[in-house]
């Protein structure tokens, strides 16, 4: 199974650096294929995330314009299975993910491809800030658990999908 982390880039190569340290291209990596689509944001962000894509050997889709979070992600994971991908793990830049986490997320995709997985995302505060929940029409409201009515909701910061549902 190969596995493809997908991010959007948007002025927060800093991030990108900080927080997938452990996706830099060292001899015998044998990771998951890293994809940045960058919604350039200046001139000096364009050129910093491109010495950064080079330097940690990842696969860097540019954009000229920003083109937002979704349409990012659609580019991301479309560069992701023509790098012959089976999952991809979405992150947001400034979410920090370990390697085994990621391999936990691609490895419960494997198992079932008809699921989409996402993680409980803790903030600073050691508070839960995103899981699966329901979404309550009736009050416009997310319920960060997942019982009682109305769709299923997972936050776009950080979530597993196979090719096949995708």
């Amino acid at each position: 199974m190969r596995v493809a982390v997908v991010a959007v880039n948007y002025g927060s190569h800093e991030l990108l650096r900080r927080y997938l340290s452990w996706a830099f291209a060292v001899p015998g990596y044998d990771g998951p294929d890293i994809v940045i689509v960058d919604n350039r944001r200046t001139d000096e962000d364009r050129v910093a995330i491109t010495q950064l894509a080079r330097e940690a050997g990842w696969h860097l889709v540019a954009t000229d314009a920003n083109l937002g979070f979704g349409a990012g992600v659609n580019l991301g994971a479309h560069a992701a299975w023509e790098l012959g991908a089976d999952v991809i793990v979405v992150v947001n830049p400034d979410l920090e993910i370990a390697r085994p986490d990621v391999d936990a997320l691609a490895a419960a995709v494997a198992e079932d491809p008809e699921t989409l997985v996402a993680p409980t995302i803790v903030g600073r505060a050691g508070r839960p800030s995103a899981r699966l929940g329901r979404i309550d029409m009736r009050r416009a409201f997310i319920k960060l658990i997942d019982e009682g009515e109305g769709p299923l909701w997972v936050s776009g910061a950080c979530l597993g999908i196979h090719r096949r549902l995708w």
